[in-house]
């Protein structure tokens, strides 16, 4: 062997056996995640059709609601802190995620859905997967640094598992951590993760198909009645983000006990389905998704409804993830908008599934792909302006994970949306 050779083999291999190890746990971390999100898939379908059966199980909500806040007031007041503890894990190098979150919220998510609470799946796929890449990250003995590196892998596992759109996981992983110095480190274990998860997942699971819509024609006008309905869902975000953590606020100053809170969410869940008279805002609702981006049979209050019933649950400290719940709102409020503004319903239903969850999560470019993942590659540009515009409208000192870090400009320093909430209230 050549001195140079010599040379660039020492400078190189340190970095390139890092490398390595890293595609090989992710694709570790994505074949656990793929395995464990497919059973917890399962898990929900068949609750959902037990409850879609037996209509009146809603009633024990309260009572599902009282049995899950003793236990986390009992042994999860870490875990309930869901993908907020994991953000800070990943982006503080704060304490471990505590082993017991991932049954938890495993559990807890099939409770509430078999109930009929308005929650998500997406915060315990994430969860899930989160402690997953810890785990592994223990078991092989490796440092603080790759910890965090591989939990990163373990949420893109976790999300494309759940959703069945890896590249959008991917981003999404790196995109919502915001780990300036990571964020590229993490591609060799993040990328594998998704993409493993994705195919173990659908090995067992079928997930939601969804068709592409009709693209209108390129014009002027047709980039203004954009712009309109980016303005409709940032607003329709911060509304969301308002409500819950108003909810959140008054119940956390009047009340400390998650059992409390969470049997009071039940019982408002209960009075909103006997004043509504049906059970389609329960659950994930993914009937109306799929009717919201393919039809034009969308009532005009369908998304105010699921915002109700999603708020009283998630602000009171049920499990599961908002970011089904958004996705069903903002493919209806898309929808309605469409027909509003004289565009297609069904188009704009598609922009606004992604777009509104895109505004919330602060995460716009993952969006616009995911975008291109469900309904087709020709929908990404018009996906991309709605989700960053709504994004921006929506304000990135907003967000549904407070842990989350966004740059202030003001302070020139990376703070916490916990943290700017509370400037925003002082001021």
């Amino acid at each position: 062997m050549t001195p140079t050779r010599k040379i660039f083999y020492r400078s190189h291999m340190p970095f390139l056996k890092k490398v390595v190890i890293q595609i090989i746990l992710g694709a570790i971390i994505g074949a656990l995640c793929g395995l464990i999100i497919a059973f917890f898939l399962f898990c929900l379908e068949r609750v959902t059709d037990i409850r879609v059966d037996n209509s009146s199980i809603v009633f024990a909500l309260p009572l599902a609601g009282l049995a899950m806040g003793l236990v986390y007031d009992k042994w999860g007041e870490l875990a309930i802190k869901g993908n907020n503890l994991v953000l800070s894990a990943i982006q503080d190098h704060s304490q471990p995620l505590p082993r017991r979150m991932a049954p938890m919220v495993f559990i807890a998510t099939t409770i509430s859905h078999l109930f009929g609470a308005s929650v998500g799946r997406e915060g315990a796929a994430v969860q899930i997967g989160a402690v997953v890449a810890q785990a592994t990250s223990q078991v092989t003995k490796l440092g603080k640094d790759y910890r965090h590196i591989l939990m990163m892998g373990g949420v893109a596992g976790g999300f494309a598992a759940a959703f069945g759109a890896p590249l959008a996981a991917t981003i999404f992983a790196l995109e919502v951590s915001h780990q300036r110095k990571n964020q590229l480190r993490a591609l060799p274990a993040v990328l594998p993760a998704a993409f493993i998860g994705n195919y173990v997942t659908r090995l067992f699971i079928k997930h939601a198909h969804f068709s592409a819509p009709k693209i209108p024609f390129v014009s002027i006008l047709l980039i203004l009645k954009l712009l309109a309905l980016s303005l409709v869902i940032g607003a329709f975000c911060i509304v969301f983000i308002e409500v819950i953590h108003c909810i959140k606020k008054h119940l956390a100053k009047h009340l400390k006990s998650h059992a409390v809170k969470m049997t009071l969410g039940g019982l408002a869940t209960v009075l909103l389905y006997l004043a509504v008279g049906n059970g389609i805002y329960l659950g994930l609702g993914s009937t109306i998704i799929a009717k919201a981006v393919s039809s034009t049979n969308i009532a005009w209050n369908t998304f105010l409804l699921k915002l109700a019933f999603t708020s009283v649950v998630l602000g009171s400290g049920f499990v599961g993830g908002e970011v089904t719940p958004l996705f069903f709102m903002g493919a209806t409020l898309g929808n309605v908008a469409g027909k509003a503004l004289r565009l297609s319903p069904q188009f704009c239903g598609a922009l606004g599934l992604c777009a509104l969850f895109s505004a919330a999560a602060n995460t716009p470019l993952a969006l616009s792909v995911l975008a291109a993942e469900l309904f087709g590659i020709e929908i990404l540009p018009y996906a991309a302006l709605v989700c960053f515009l709504g994004t921006i409208i929506s304000s990135e000192k907003r967000g549904i994970y407070l842990t989350q870090r966004i740059f202030h400009h003001g302070r020139n320093d990376w703070l916490t949306l916990e943290e700017l909430q509370q400037i925003r209230d002082d001021f």
